[in-house]
């Protein structure tokens, strides 16, 4: 697989927990599947990602959420096709106090959550997933970008 990129450490624990406790303190959460989601706006998070999306290819936010995934969640591999004009994706692992739940890819490759951490790559071209998660609840921030 060609052009992913992970990146440890690009959220702080103590960013990790604020944004985990804003999805707790949120009252507009949508059911989505078997998630729970929180659309955001997080001008600090905007300003970092869009920092490292125009370094890896010239893209900028579009949307990004807070997603909560319980004991059992998971997702089928799919693409980011829900706009045709998405660049790039990410995803933003907030806590790794859980077990299951990694990004995996048609190809195979497997990515294990870590806090902090953020895996970038193209969500048009890639296939990908989440395992199921097995125990305890997963906190991840997906992002969607496009072009400035």
């Amino acid at each position: 697989m060609s052009k992913v990129l992970i990146i440890d450490n690009f959220l702080s624990d103590k960013d990790c927990n604020n944004l985990i406790n804003l999805f707790k303190k949120s009252k507009i959460k949508k059911e989505f599947r078997d998630t729970l989601v929180v659309t955001i706006k997080n001008n600090k998070l905007q300003n970092k990602l869009n920092m490292m999306a125009q370094e890896f290819n010239g893209s900028e936010t579009d949307w990004y959420q807070i997603v909560e995934w319980p004991k059992n969640s998971s997702q089928l591999l799919h693409v980011d096709d829900f706009y045709n004009h998405t660049t790039l994706s990410s995803v933003l692992y907030l806590n790794d106090d859980y077990e299951g739940g990694e990004t995996f890819f048609k190809d195979g490759t497997i990515v294990k959550p870590k806090r902090g951490r953020i895996l970038v790559f193209d969500g048009l071209k890639y296939y990908h997933g989440v395992k199921q998660v097995t125990k305890g609840t997963r906190y991840a921030s997906p992002c969607w970008y496009k072009k400035i």
